[in-house]
């Protein structure tokens, strides 16, 4: 992308804003931030929310290596865990809502949403199977070792699938967004 994806400006915020605004409106409490080591900007830019914030100071982390670092900062009455990547900023607050009463619905389960047959974001982890992570290297293969524990939730919202990783896909999205 050649700049900090989480501050990527998308209308008229930066894209980890409309996460976090929608995670909030969608009804999700206790939100863990997970930043890594060029964070700093990041974190003055979200730091009127009421969230945690924990730092991944490996420098070739991924994404696994992140959720590692955010379950240590979980409130020990987690039982599940929305995993929402910075880069699917358009995922509306009813798509949290619905995932996450469908969710409720079937607890043991990992819930999946799907837009017009494509699996996408966010993703709900019961605690016990995103913490297979301390043994398994990526969240895929923590979805890919049992099929029988996964629930899918049909969405209709586009969001779930529009993955914001170079400029083409900015200007797919439809957004305004400043360069």
């Amino acid at each position: 992308m050649g700049c900090c994806k989480q501050l990527l400006p998308l209308s008229d915020k930066p894209v980890i804003c409309w996460c976090l605004d929608a995670m909030l409106a969608g009804g999700l409490n206790d939100i863990v931030v997970v930043l890594g080591p060029s964070g700093k900007e990041t974190r003055k830019a979200i730091e009127d929310y009421d969230l945690a914030i924990v730092w991944n100071h490996g420098p070739e982390s991924d994404m696994a290596g992140s959720l590692r670092v955010g379950l240590q900062a979980l409130p020990m009455q987690t039982t599940s865990v929305m995993v929402l990547p910075v880069d699917h900023p358009l995922v509306s607050p009813q798509t949290i809502k619905t995932m996450l009463e469908n969710h409720l619905e079937d607890p043991g389960r990992i819930t999946i949403p799907v837009h017009q047959g494509r699996k996408g974001h966010p993703v709900i982890f019961p605690l016990p199977a995103v913490e297979e992570l301390y043994s398994l290297p990526t969240l895929k293969d923590v979805v890919r070792r049992d099929s029988a524990r996964i629930g899918l939730v049909e969405i209709d919202d586009e969001g779930v699938l529009l993955n914001l990783n170079t400029p083409a896909d900015l200007r797919r999205s439809g957004f305004r967004f400043k360069t």
